[in-house]
């Protein structure tokens, strides 16, 4: 249980790819205020994180944007919300060339995925090196971190769009796509499905109630209200 005297945050980390910009907005909008009016009631706040996906070309030129996006998810953890659709996101090409021990070995004219993979090696996630996740798309690489190669999942949650349509991924993205989803949910994952930004709310305020419930249980004021004012007024 917390130790309600230094209050809490729960700022989970959201990872998504480009085409959930209305189902964030509804998030942000409609459900998040929900969840930090119960934080609020433990004395403490809602916050998630979420990365910019508008950065700049200069920005992504700099080669720091995906070691960044993991220590956002290091500082979040162990509470994380996986958005999965219909887009793989942005990956190194299968038949690309090999890329060198060091970013010191890169051309200055390297691209910024290379840059990215051998920064984000260089301070503390090595494995994004590693044989198996060769041509991973940085999507499913912070996906990986949360999820795979951080020990404590307990508080991830998956959401995954289902839609009649055709993928608008196609050949490797779609295949790894789906090799994607199915690991989520074999793996033993908290994972569930909608079709619209309403399920979507309906699931994440669900889920999101239950774990700060479960981490965070509601103090009882008759029992502890001297305890739960000096809360509210040292926030």
């Amino acid at each position: 249980m917390a130790d309600f005297g230094q209050g809490f945050l729960i700022n989970p980390f959201i990872c998504s790819t480009d085409e959930f910009t209305a189902d964030r907005q509804y998030l942000h909008d409609e459900i998040f205020p929900q969840l930090q009016v119960r934080c609020q009631d433990r004395a403490g706040g809602f916050k998630p994180f979420e990365w910019d996906h508008n950065l700049s070309t200069d920005r992504l030129q700099t080669g720091l944007s995906l070691q960044l996006a993991m220590d956002c998810i290091q500082r979040a953890a162990p509470y994380f919300i996986g958005l999965v659709g219909d887009l793989y996101g942005d990956y190194r090409a299968p038949e690309s060339a090999t890329l060198p021990d060091s970013i010191e070995d890169l051309p200055q004219n390297a691209d910024w995925i290379d840059k990215s993979l051998l920064y984000a090696a260089e301070y503390g996630y090595d494995w994004v090196l590693n044989e198996m996740y060769n041509s991973t798309s940085f999507f499913e690489l912070k996906i990986a971190q949360a999820a795979f190669i951080m020990e404590d999942t307990s508080f991830c949650r998956f959401y995954i769009r289902q839609t009649d349509e055709e993928l608008t991924a196609s050949g490797y993205a779609k295949f790894r796509l789906q090799q994607l989803k199915s690991s989520l949910a074999k793996r033993g994952l908290h994972v569930a499905y909608f079709t619209t930004k309403e399920q979507l709310g309906e699931l994440v305020l669900r889920d999101w109630l239950e774990i700060i419930d479960r981490v965070y249980p509601r103090l009882d004021l008759e029992q502890n209200g001297t305890h739960y004012l000096y809360l509210i007024n040292s926030q």
